[in-house]
């Protein structure tokens, strides 16, 4: 649903937001002016080019602090200078889910929606082989004519679902966005 996209782009900016608080209050520490381009910088790779090294000191500048022990711990939080797969870097997929959201919209990449519970269901034919998006009264099972209506009837629903992101192309999972969330916490 591309409804969906819109709050997973809300829910990115939100958490974008977190950084770029303080890079605003290390230039306001530092007697600095937070301006357009006070942020936090997010890079995948280690400024190279003498632009991408601009940009860098544009970003460090902003915050009052190009040399100072506050540049240590933002490089320290780069994608490239972690142990993990920089494409795997929750920082980047912030900024790539970010930079999708701003030029376009997240895709849903799939989803599956799994439904059990302790009253043998009978599935629909068809109904797993098929990729659809449901609406509202769509029938997704049926219960058995022999149900017991004083029987507990308590359906155990299971919704995963997946964005695809940017340019690294990599599938953004539920749990992969709590992972995110808890890092930028």
């Amino acid at each position: 649903s591309p409804q969906l996209g819109i709050y997973i782009g809300e829910f990115a900016y939100n958490l974008r937001s977190a950084p770029d608080q303080i890079a605003w209050a290390l230039a306001a520490r530092n007697g600095v002016t937070p301006g357009k381009d006070t942020q936090f910088p997010i890079f995948e790779r280690e400024p190279q080019s003498t632009g991408e090294k601009n940009i860098w000191s544009r970003y460090t500048s902003s915050i009052g602090s190009p040399d100072g022990p506050e540049l240590n711990v933002i490089k320290s939080l780069q994608p490239y200078s972690g142990k993990e797969r920089v494409k795997s870097h929750r920082l980047l997929w912030l900024h790539e889910m970010c930079n999708a959201d701003k030029h376009r919209h997240i895709p849903v990449a799939g989803y599956a929606i799994t439904i059990s519970s302790p009253i043998p269901l009978i599935h629909i034919p068809g109904l797993t082989a098929r990729t659809f998006i449901y609406n509202d009264g769509d029938e997704v099972f049926r219960v058995p004519k022999n149900f017991n209506p004083h029987q507990q009837f308590q359906p155990h629903t299971t919704v995963q679902v997946a964005f695809q992101v940017g340019k690294t192309g990599e599938w953004i999972s539920l749990p992969m966005l709590d992972s995110l969330y808890q890092f930028v916490r």
